[in-house]
């Protein structure tokens, strides 16, 4: 029953007659425990450390780290792999205002994989690691230990299940002792016309020194049923709920949030010899159900929306270049307190989209638009008129044979008017007028030697006149370069850099909107740049980079195992490296902005492989 055919390796030798007894051993007969060839590595590395933090000073640190590691497999390659590690890390400080301090800590781990190639793997893996080893800028030393375990199941029709579970454990004097267990289950496959995906997650996060905890259980599943080309069928199920908690010795606050969904959605277009079918009117019909539940619970008091609705819509091509689209809903909702009702909502919308228009070397681009909207329910309602017309000018402006320069401007109008009913005032309306122009500039390059070059400026000014007056601008800078500047050098970039400014107001002229009066500006991307022989030297290299990232989402609390465990909004780096056969010296400088403090480290590491 079990038989493999290692690629690139002699076939096995037939193993010896089996002793009495041996057929007695089912699935494992004729498998003897040994262990394989053993492939050693070992390493070794002193390190001098000069670190800046702004709390606590200059300290200077004399550390040293060592690591042995072996693989082998047991009895055959297909059968278990397994390797394992072990190490040490040892450190002397001075300087700064903690004084003098020494410290000594083992490091290692292991992992095993059994039936790798099967349709049934299975795999462990063990990890402790310490901080400093790494040369990441955290402003606090710690010890990572990190546990998975994996197993998976292909059927024999290709249906795949995996369930794994994952524990993270962060220890040290400033981050306390910060645990984040992730536990994960999945399934997929694929039976003729149907098609299903199941994806679970859970995690728990003891948050450590800052007193957070959080535990997330997350839920999806879809199923798709595609009978024929023109009609498909998908249904999705979702569950999710948070659930955080913030103690402190004179503060508890505890937060849950809760959302389950059911929704499915059919989507059919006729075809020849079917019902509706118009070859020179084509349309989409669209239809479906929802059933969802939201509930919060903060502290002492809880709340909760029930909903369930249907829709139906239709998209109906007058002409190739006229569309119309109608909808409409109907929807059961109960909140807390016994709110809630019977609702409705009509809409309709017509659009027209001419070809575009050549004007030299100008294309032009012009539609019109326009549709109204009835919502009504509890004794509420509301009727809404609107159109918009917008235009665009784009030209392409050819530099090399490689290079170009393409812009578009464009300007938008649009006017609205609203009719709206309530218990208090039977009849009121509103009316608004919006303005947006936009601008867009991009150049690009694709060079014969491998560079690779695109630069996009773009800017947008939105205005609403009316009831309520908002401004809203938005300008976005983007580049991407990777450009070799010689044969032994080289550049990347990405970067991103993006502004926005909104300001409302209401009829009477006050302020509603408490955004800044200048522009909200994020940065992210990164810059390298590599030389592989610094001046002149061979095998002395150079890298330097700078990151940022100033709308970093990663959270340990969310069940990101990957997450920092500070947060760090940009970091400068800047490293020569030298290899001498199995010596490596590393010389390093790194300044980062962790958590809003500045942190500056400078290390000369040397490591000999074995």
């Amino acid at each position: 029953m079990l038989a493999c055919e290692t690629r690139g390796q002699a076939p096995a030798a037939e193993p010896p007659p089996a002793e009495a007894g041996a057929e007695e051993g089912g699935l494992f007969r004729g498998i003897r425990p040994t262990l394989g060839p053993v492939r050693w590595r070992a390493s070794v590395t002193s390190e001098y450390r000069l670190q800046m933090l702004p709390d606590r000073g200059a300290t200077r640190s004399f550390m040293e780290f060592g690591n042995l590691n072996a693989s082998s497999f047991v009895f055959q390659p297909w059968f278990a792999q397994v390797s394992g590690d072990l190490g040490f890390a040892r450190s002397s400080a001075g300087g700064g205002e903690g004084g003098s301090a020494k410290s000594f800590g083992l490091t290692g781990g292991g992992s095993v994989s059994l039936f790798p190639a099967s349709r049934f793997p299975f795999s462990a893996r063990y990890s402790a690691s310490d901080s400093r080893a790494s040369g990441e800028i955290t402003g606090a030393d710690y010890r990572s230990t990190q546990l998975g375990l994996r197993q998976s199941y292909r059927a024999s029709d290709e249906t795949q299940y995996t369930v794994s579970f994952e524990r993270s454990e962060l220890t040290g004097a400033t981050v306390g002792r910060d645990v984040l267990d992730v536990f994960g289950v999945s399934a997929s496959g694929r039976r003729e016309v149907q098609s299903f995906d199941l994806d679970g997650h859970w995690s728990g996060n003891a948050g450590g020194a800052n007193g957070t905890q959080s535990n997330i259980a997350r839920l999806n599943a879809r199923h798709s049923f595609v009978p024929a080309s023109n009609l498909n069928v998908e249904t999705l199920a979702s569950y999710n709920r948070q659930e955080f908690e913030q103690a402190t010795p004179t503060l508890r606050s505890a937060l849950s949030n809760r959302f389950v969904q059911l929704a499915s959605f059919a989507r059919w277009r006729p075809e020849e010899d079917e019902p509706l079918y118009d070859e020179k009117h084509p349309m989409l019909l669209v239809g479906g159900l929802r059933l969802t539940a939201i509930g919060t619970e903060q502290d002492a008091g809880s709340t909760e929306n029930l909903s369930a609705s249907g829709s139906l819509g239709l998209t109906y091509n007058i002409n190739p270049l006229t569309r119309l689209s109608a909808n409409a809903s109907l929807t059961q909702a109960s909140t807390t307190g016994g709110a809630g009702g019977m609702s409705s909502s009509q809409n309709a919308n017509i659009s027209y989209t001419p070809l575009p228009i050549q004007l030299r070397d100008y294309t032009y681009n012009w539609n019109l638009s326009g549709g109204g909207s009835n919502s009504g329910g509890s004794g509420q309602g509301q009727q809404t008129l609107s159109a918009l017309a917008s235009h665009q000018v784009s030209r392409i402006l050819p530099l090399a044979e490689s290079s170009q320069i393409a812009f578009s401007v464009g300007q938008g109008a649009g006017a609205n008017l609203t009719s709206s009913r309530t218990a208090a005032n039977p009849s009121a309306g509103s009316s608004g007028f919006t303005l947006t122009h936009n601008a867009q500039a991009n150049w690009s390059l694709f060079g014969e030697t491998g560079t690779q070059a695109y630069v996009s400026l773009s800017g947008s000014d939105a205005r609403s006149f009316g009831t309520v007056r908002n401004e809203f601008q938005l300008v976005n800078l983007q580049a991407t370069r990777q450009a070799p500047l010689s044969a032994l050098s080289f550049w990347t970039a990405n970067l991103t850099v993006q502004g926005s400014r909104q300001r409302t107001e209401s009829g009477t002229g006050a302020a509603t909107a408490s955004t800044p009066a200048g522009f909200n500006v994020t940065t992210f991307g990164n810059v390298t740049y590599q030389h592989r022989r610094v001046f002149g030297v061979p095998r002395l290299r150079l890298f330097a980079s700078y990151v940022a990232n100033q709308a970093q989402q990663q959270s340990r609390a969310q069940g990101d195992l990957n997450a920092p465990r500070q947060a760090v909004t940009d970091a400068v780096e800047a490293r020569l490296e030298y290899q001498i056969g199995k010596v490596d010296t590393r010389l390093t400088f790194r300044s980062a902005n962790v958590e809003g403090k500045r942190n500056t480290l400078l290390f000369l590491r040397v490591t000999r492989q074995f």
